[in-house]
């Protein structure tokens, strides 16, 4: 039998053991493996960044000189729509809760009409894409979808419906009501972290890194990956289901 003394000790070894396993698991995870830092070669300092910073707040980017020119579309979004001369009455934003930025209440953004929308409501979806539009416009429509429920700390398949309830459904009830009102355009914004892998960070002590440390992300569907339990979170998942069901209304009517 361990005498006090020897369960102090043990005790104290598997604690120094710990903090130690912890203090190289970070280490390594701090690492810039130089096959990632070939693509960012000169590393930005905070220094840097708070002076690019005070450059912006100086003179801040424009794009307006990028803007193309009005098109007269019936349009489902707005921003940059009014800054390029769009008519107020022929743009609608659909959200679950009323607009409170100071850009988007005043100037022509206040005459922009706004609907009480929750997209994983297929009948709300649908009453208000089918309200009549002002002066019985004919004029074609286009849809921007950005909404989405970002619940990026979920893993477990139990919770995806949480998720997928707007991020997969939302999006299923938006294609079905463009097809209704025969939307021409849906732009739907997806995410650029459905072709990131999911890893483990718990390093095993002769590891170096983790496995899908460094990810190079392209246009190339092959790296996306296939399953749930690839992907790092059940949002990443969701929102890559709705980018299947955009891509396949596109291929099968041109939506």
């Amino acid at each position: 039998m361990m005498s006090p003394v020897q369960w102090v000790t043990l005790g104290l070894l598997a604690f120094l053991f710990i903090l130690a396993y912890i203090y190289d698991d970070d280490r390594k995870l701090k690492a810039i493996p130089s096959r990632a830092a070939q693509f960012s070669p000169n590393r930005w300092s905070p220094k840097d960044v708070e002076r690019m910073a005070s450059e912006c707040e100086l003179a801040a980017p424009s794009i307006d000189d990028q803007l193309p020119s009005k098109t007269g579309r019936r349009y489902i979004v707005i921003r940059g729509l009014l800054r390029r001369g769009e008519d107020p009455n022929r743009i609608r934003i659909l959200d679950i809760r009323p607009p409170k930025r100071l850009n988007l209440l005043e100037g022509k953004a206040k005459d922009v009409q706004f609907m009480q929308v929750d997209i994983s409501d297929k009948i709300s979806v649908d009453v208000a894409f089918s309200e009549p539009w002002p002066y019985n416009d004919e004029s074609p429509i286009s849809v921007f979808n950005m909404a989405a429920h970002i619940r990026f700390y979920e893993r477990h398949a139990a919770l995806i419906p949480l998720s997928a309830r707007v991020n997969v459904q939302g999006a299923q009830n938006i294609i079905d009501a463009c097809r209704k009102v025969d939307a021409s355009i849906l732009v739907h914004t997806s995410s650029g972290s459905v072709s990131v892998h999911s890893s483990c960070f718990l390093l095993w002590p002769w590891q170096e890194e983790p496995k899908h440390f460094v990810q190079v992300i392209n246009d190339d569907d092959e790296p996306i990956p296939k399953t749930h339990k690839d992907f790092f979170s059940n949002y990443r998942y969701t929102k890559r289901q709705a980018e299947i069901l955009v891509r396949g209304a596109n291929d099968a009517d041109g939506l």
